[in-house]
């Protein structure tokens, strides 16, 4: 079950970035590179797993160092 969570959860964090950065080339900014946005999305799926931890949402124990072990 975690497993499949971090799986979706990355899926719709990747999207929402992507999303986000088109809407930004549109309205003028300066384009991400590609391991900037990598580094983006790795750090909201960080950030996202050790909110679980520190709320001690049972489901979700281990969700950080399972994230950790597939890098």
């Amino acid at each position: 079950m975690l497993k499949l969570y971090l799986i979706c959860y990355n899926f719709q964090v990747a999207l929402h970035s992507i999303w986000r950065e088109r809407n930004n080339c549109r309205h003028g900014s300066q384009p991400v590179l590609a391991g900037q946005l990598t580094l983006i999305i790795d750090r909201q799926i960080r950030n996202q797993c050790l909110i679980m931890d520190s709320k001690r949402i049972r489901h979700y124990e281990g969700a950080l160092q399972l994230w950790f072990s597939t890098k």
